[in-house]
């Protein structure tokens, strides 16, 4: 589903960045506007269809410390894919503004700190239990002795 991304600016940023570039040659006035013009582009590529465009995308705002791009990151942070995800969190760190940490730690607190199997490997979890060690008989009871380990866990808290 295609997404839209909107960037305010001021009305009179023209004016505005004319005022200040004043005293500059016209370059400097064509390196502003073309660096607005890539923060936009790396804004909008943060909605790509491609996951590694949307993460290089949040890599290169961290890397530019792009305070407009604080927002667009925040809504980054709950991409599908977690690559994603870690490369806002990344940025947002990079940017180092209040407003950009306060709202990377809003997202981590609602994260669960149970960390989840990605499901590429499921293949996996049909061997965990069949691994034999010459020493001990851990690979064929550890289902018993983590059971086992959890009680006194929970009784200890008693």
């Amino acid at each position: 589903m295609p997404k839209t991304l909107t960037i305010e600016l001021p009305d009179n940023l023209e004016q505005n960045l004319g005022l200040s570039t004043n005293t500059a040659d016209d370059s400097l006035k064509g390196i502003i506007l073309d660096t607005l013009n890539a923060l936009a582009e790396l804004i909008k590529a943060l909605q790509d269809a491609e996951t590694s465009n949307r993460m290089q995308a949040a890599e290169r705002l961290g890397d530019m410390r792009a305070e407009l791009a604080i927002h667009a990151l925040s809504q980054a942070l709950h991409d599908d894919e977690m690559s994603v995800r870690y490369s806002a969190q990344e940025a947002l760190q990079k940017i180092g503004t209040n407003e950009a940490l306060n709202l990377l730690d809003a997202y981590l607190s609602t994260q669960s700190t149970i960390p989840t199997l990605d499901p590429d490997y499921a293949p996996l979890l049909s061997l965990i239990g069949t691994i034999e060690l010459d020493v001990t008989d851990l690979g064929k009871n550890h289902d018993r002795y983590i059971a086992e380990e959890l009680e006194r866990e929970l009784r200890s808290d008693e």
